[in-house]
């Protein structure tokens, strides 16, 4: 009896997309599509279909093409990740566009952090045949056995698309995902998106470990995960990166979690098996000062093991030096004054805090947290001079004297009257910014004024016929300034002279 056997088939496949994001003028480098390994691994671990990735980042339109024509015809679904900035969207348009010319285009799925926020306008467009909001590795497998004919999409989680001119809604996606694993690395061609970043090593490779983030932070896209987390484990973590280290030549890894230490035990658990395994790595990651608070809390020596494992760089975000700021508008759970205390500590450590702050008012009043020992009389932007009334000398009591203020966001017009003064706050004028002293050392206001701001013109007051004619500004506005500015008092001698 002869036994005939089978020939191999070729397994569905489901192509993964990410679009072009153009970013500032000479950018070199681009982060790995890790939106689309998150999605592929489920899937190929489910055995029913394969995967290819479409990196628009490192291939251009004729790429596409070409890769349309490779791989569209077994094709079951296209899933496209998009972010909202960036161009992102535009490209992943014409994207679709030229796959929906070919008559054998499969369905569109779009889904990423754009569709996470508009889900239902993205859903509308005519290119998209329905997205999948939240996590798609919980979602994308179910559509997959829907497209391969063994379910319903009313059961597909997170699913939204158009039937008889209505949205159709599948049920709510859940945030949570559990623990993350290996990423399927043969995907891509991993030595292209290998970097010199300076702030950790010659050979450094973005990584990302984790979703999700259990902070208020009001600004922050990671709500979209209503403050669930999911992570690697931290053995397989080690496990991966070392693979990575082998096979690549890596030296350092940066990773780009929203916050790497939520789970303080297994940021110490990661740090010791680096150690334990000696892996010459070093590392950077985001840090939020409230871990570091935790792990105080818990007796755990988190920056310690932190800086023996080693760690580079921190990036932790305060997004402003005002307490309001932090409590009110952006809900922080910090404090300026602990925020100065854990990059003290961080800078003790021996490793490197950056901290990106808000750009926006009042932004004289954020503090550089990179530099702790500084005096923390800047962060506080007042001067006396907003705090006290001061009776005017100048000559004239008619004459007006407009200072702008550090954290206020307006200009102060003051009238100066015999014995009191009278204060008016408008909006700041639009128009040229007038020059800053660049010199060491506090920023100081009154530099930017002709004419002294408590005296007027004439430098009147204390010493004012020697001021004058030495051409240093009066006492009380050197004193004044040293009080509000912050920082070291600055030697008249090294200050720009005041004109009169």
């Amino acid at each position: 009896m002869t036994t005939l056997l089978r020939l191999p088939t070729r397994r569905p496949l489901v192509i993964l997309a990410y679009p072009r994001v153009e970013h500032e003028k000479d950018y070199l480098y681009h982060w790995m599509p890790f939106s689309l390994l998150t999605v592929a691994k489920p899937l190929l671990d489910g055995g029913l279909v394969d995967v290819v990735i479409f990196d628009g980042n490192q291939r251009g339109p004729a790429d596409w093409a070409r890769f349309l024509d490779d791989h569209l015809e077994r094709a079951i679904c296209i899933g496209v990740s998009i972010m909202t900035g960036g161009a992102q969207i535009r490209h992943a348009l014409a994207m679709v566009r030229e796959a929906k010319r070919r008559a054998y285009c499969p369905p569109v799925v779009f889904g990423g952090p754009h569709v996470n926020v508009l889900a239902e306008q993205t859903a509308r467009h005519e290119l998209v045949d329905m997205v999948l909001v939240g996590p798609g590795q919980n979602s994308m497998p179910a559509l997959v056995e829907v497209l391969l004919g063994q379910g319903v999409y009313e059961d597909v989680p997170g699913l939204l698309m158009r039937r008889d001119g209505r949205l159709l809604h599948g049920p709510v996606n859940p945030p949570k995902t559990g623990n993350m694993g290996r990423y399927p690395w043969h995907l891509l061609n991993v030595a292209e998106y290998i970097r010199d970043d300076p702030t950790i090593a010659p050979r450094t490779l973005n990584y990302v470990s984790s979703q999700g983030c259990v902070y208020k932070c009001q600004f922050c896209y990671e709500l979209t995960y209503q403050r669930k987390y999911s992570a690697m484990e931290a053995g397989g973590l080690v496990d991966d990166v070392a693979d990575l280290a082998n096979a690549y030549d890596i030296s350092g890894i940066k990773f780009y979690d929203a916050d790497f230490f939520v789970n303080v035990r297994r940021a110490v658990e990661f740090c010791d098996e680096l150690m334990a395994r000696k892996l010459a790595l070093a590392w950077a990651a985001s840090i939020n000062p409230n871990d570091v608070l935790r792990a105080r809390r818990q007796k755990l020596d988190l920056l310690g093991r932190i800086a023996a494992s080693g760690c580079r760089r921190l990036l932790m975000g305060i997004e402003s030096g005002a307490d309001r700021v932090l409590r009110d508008i952006v809900r922080k759970e910090i404090t300026r004054d602990e925020a100065y205390d854990v990059a003290s500590d961080i800078a003790a450590h021996g490793t490197s805090a950056a901290t990106p702050s808000s750009s926006a008012s009042p932004a004289r009043r954020t503090t550089r947290l990179s530099r702790p020992t500084r005096s923390s009389t800047r962060s506080r932007g007042l001067s006396r001079g907003r705090k006290r009334g001061y009776t005017c000398s100048a000559r004239s009591p008619a004459r007006r004297c407009s200072m702008t203020h550090s954290g206020t966001g307006s200009s102060r017009q003051t009238r100066w009257k015999a014995g009191r003064t009278t204060t008016t706050t408008t909006r700041r004028r639009r128009g040229p910014r007038r020059r800053r002293w660049r010199g060491r050392g506090p920023t100081l206001a009154w530099l930017s004024s002709r004419a002294c701001p408590w005296s007027g013109a004439t430098h009147e007051g204390a010493n004012g016929a020697g001021n004058r004619a030495a051409g240093k500004p009066c006492g009380r506005c050197a004193a004044d300034a040293d009080a509000g500015d912050g920082g070291p008092p600055v030697p008249l001698s090294a200050r720009r002279p005041h004109a009169g």
